[in-house]
């Protein structure tokens, strides 16, 4: 009897020496460890705290989040509304659709494909049926390979492409003759922290369900000359790329789960003003960005004389009046087809006097 009372108590003992040591568990171990434990049991999706934010394991360890379907209409005419102003007022505009981190033709676990690829189709259908420029993005970058395997962003190396295509598309389009040979990768150094990145959704599952991302340090071989302006944080560089959009103190965060080194090369500011002073183009553009913005102006800033990045989500001037007040040659909005809320919000009809 004594020996049946033993085995029945030692399991319960067991059990409650368990539960205690997760309960008092740092946060942070708890996800490591919960991550470990899917990735052992090979488990795709991994739930939320809302269906949009499932994780889903696409192939070779990218990760990305589920998004939910939804209605582009608003966002559509509203941009639709802002093309057609800036028109009306001789200032072309053109509309960068980004690619998603799930690429378009991609069927994932379990049988799905991504609805991220229909919601750009719908916004490039829309704003082409109304008559304004757009540029697919998608036609060039189209892959897991070019973001973070932890992350929804992509990564540095991806945004210095980005700007190619993005400054020879606009020659093409507007004869604006920026220097695109610049951008070839021989005229880069590349350093590269390797296991550095802990992304978004890395962050929801901790390091072991799919890695740490490398983070790639790239630096011009070439002659720069540029001045970085943010004026609602009192920020005035001047100096070479180095200088301008290197900040090393992000690295100073050790904490993977609170770092976040994709804002390296430039943060989320409501506006910032580039002026590159060894380009002779005279050139000013106005780039309104989502957060994919961060490692994409920087680069092109390098073939433009004056570039304004506004990001919608924080501006809180009169985008409208803002536009009036300078003399742009060219108006371009970014945006990924995840399709941020607050991106479309700064618009003239939701201003309130």
């Amino acid at each position: 009897m004594k020996k049946k009372l033993v085995w029945f108590i030692i399991p319960l003992l067991i059990l409650a020496f368990a539960f205690s040591a997760w309960h008092f568990m740092p946060k942070n171990t708890k996800i490591n460890t919960k991550g470990w434990i899917y990735r052992t049991l090979g488990i795709d999706i991994i739930k939320g705290d809302e269906p949009k934010y499932d994780v889903i394991r696409l192939k070779d360890d990218y990760i990305t989040f589920a998004g939910t379907s939804e209605d582009i209409t608003p966002f559509s005419n509203k941009l639709n509304a802002f093309g057609t102003w800036l028109e009306s007022n001789d200032i072309p505009f053109l509309y960068v659709q980004a690619p998603h981190k799930w690429p378009k033709n991609m069927v994932a676990f379990p049988n799905q494909k991504s609805h991220y690829a229909q919601q750009a189709d719908d916004m490039l259908s829309s704003l082409s049926y109304n008559g304004l420029d757009t540029y697919d993005m998608r036609d060039d970058i189209d892959g897991l390979e070019y973001f973070f395997k932890t992350d929804h962003h992509w990564k540095p190396e991806t945004g210095l492409s980005a700007s190619k295509y993005i400054a020879e598309f606009i020659n093409e389009k507007y004869n604006f003759e920026l220097d695109t040979s610049i951008y070839d990768e021989n005229n880069f150094t590349f350093e590269v922290k390797e296991n550095f990145f802990l992304g978004s959704q890395g962050k929801k599952v901790g390091k072991y369900y799919a890695g740490l991302d490398d983070y790639t340090i790239i630096t011009p071989k070439f002659e720069t000359d540029l001045q970085k302006t943010v004026p609602i944080m009192g920020i005035d560089i001047k100096g070479d790329f180095a200088d301008c959009f290197h900040d090393y103190s992000v690295f100073d965060n050790q904490d993977i789960f609170t770092a976040s080194p994709y804002v390296f090369y430039t943060s989320d500011y409501n506006l910032e003003i580039d002026r590159n002073n060894l380009v002779d183009n005279d050139k000013k553009v106005l780039f309104i960005r989502d957060s994919f913005g961060c490692v994409l102006t920087p680069f092109l800033s390098l073939s433009i004389n004056e570039l304004h990045v506004v990001d919608t989500r924080l501006f809180k001037e009169n985008l409208y009046d803002y536009i009036l007040q300078n003399d742009f040659d060219l108006v371009i909005f970014e945006s990924n087809p995840g399709f941020n809320q607050a991106q479309f919000t700064l618009f003239k009809e939701d201003i309130v006097d």
